[in-house]
């Protein structure tokens, strides 16, 4: 995974899909500082996920149309809730900005992870879904949040790298799933 923070332009023509450097990365990501960035994220960049620095206050509005753009094609909003765990003015900022999300997307395209730089800051799937009933998020739709969206973004990104070709994947028993795209063979973690 390659998560670019841009902060001017110059920056945001490097992530084009021509950049040869990107085919290497599975999940490109970026994290946008300004408005500009955000709608040229949500319009014409060629990645998987925007990621939002949820514990700070965003210096940008999420707008409903831009957010709408980007659900229709086929990108992801990612939520990091690690820095809610440390203190009052992170928690606040991080359900602010999840909840200014989730109205703009109308809860559709959203992956809950969990950006953590120690492994104590790591909480269990239920955790997760306890954080996301916070945002405001029915179980079922959190459910989703941490691992239906998840897959279906790990196949857009599949699809991306591809070319657009068509990817299938196969249960192998075990919960354990295998991807195929182009003759090749690969299990999806």
């Amino acid at each position: 995974r390659l998560t670019a923070i841009p902060t001017e332009d110059p920056h945001i023509h490097s992530l084009s899909a021509g950049n040869s450097a990107l085919h290497q990365y599975d999940i490109l990501a970026v994290r946008p500082t300004t408005e500009k960035i955000f709608h040229q994220a949500c319009s014409s960049m060629d990645i998987d996920v925007i990621s939002l620095d949820a514990a700070n206050r965003l210096p940008f509005t999420i707008r409903i149309p831009q957010a709408q753009q980007a659900v229709q094609r086929g990108l992801f909003f990612e939520v990091s809730y690690s820095s809610m765990v440390k203190d009052h003015a992170s928690r606040r900022n991080t359900i602010a900005n999840a909840r200014a999300l989730l109205r703009a997307t109308k809860g559709r395209n959203i992956i809950i992870s969990s950006d953590a730089s120690h492994p104590i800051d790591i909480r269990g799937p239920y955790d997760v879904m306890n954080i996301a009933h916070v945002f405001g998020v029915d179980i079922t739709s959190a459910r989703e949040f941490i691992e239906g969206n998840v897959r279906r973004m790990m196949l857009k990104s599949v699809a991306r790298r591809s070319h657009r070709s068509a990817a299938q994947v196969v249960t192998l028993g075990d919960d354990k799933e295998e991807i195929s795209f182009a003759g090749q063979k690969r299990p999806l973690e």
